[in-house]
């Protein structure tokens, strides 16, 4: 593909912009910078969709009281009980335990503040769910395409 046939069809997650290797003129490759191209805009609704779909299983599982709120931060945040336990300094069992409701209603206030610290909220917020990730559409461009 030439530095000038780089797709700069925007993109879905705004203002980010990622690297396409391209040919110059002088038949060298080179980095050059876009704003989406319709496949990884796809590609990219699809993967938050699925990330989105993820969140709401396991936010249904807390409701049913098989996980406390911790395990849907755990998914937001992509950290696995042990990660946490690294990055928080709540020890490892004690992170598993919270997992639960029983014992996550029982958790300290100093194991709630640095659960909150590591996940950049309130230690209130807490016992809430995070607010779910808005998914972009493409359906302007679909309409565009179609016309």
């Amino acid at each position: 593909m030439d530095t000038r046939d780089v797709p700069q069809d925007g993109g879905v997650i705004d203002p980010m912009q990622h690297s396409i290797y391209a040919v110059d003129e002088d038949g060298k490759f080179v980095a050059v910078r876009s704003v989406g191209w319709g496949v990884t805009n796809l590609l990219s609704i699809q993967a938050m969709e699925e990330f989105r779909s993820k969140i709401e299983l396991k936010m249904e599982e807390v409701k049913q009281g098989r996980w406390s709120p911790l395990a849907v931060y755990l998914v937001v945040s992509g950290l696995s009980p042990a990660s946490l336990s690294q990055v928080s300094g709540v020890s490892w069992l004690k992170v598993r335990l919270h997992l639960r409701p029983w014992f996550f209603r029982r958790m300290s206030a100093a194991d709630a503040r640095r659960y909150a610290e590591v996940f950049g909220i309130d230690p209130s917020r807490l016992r809430e769910f995070p607010e779910l990730p808005q998914i972009p559409r493409e359906d302007k461009k679909e309409d565009q395409r179609t016309a």
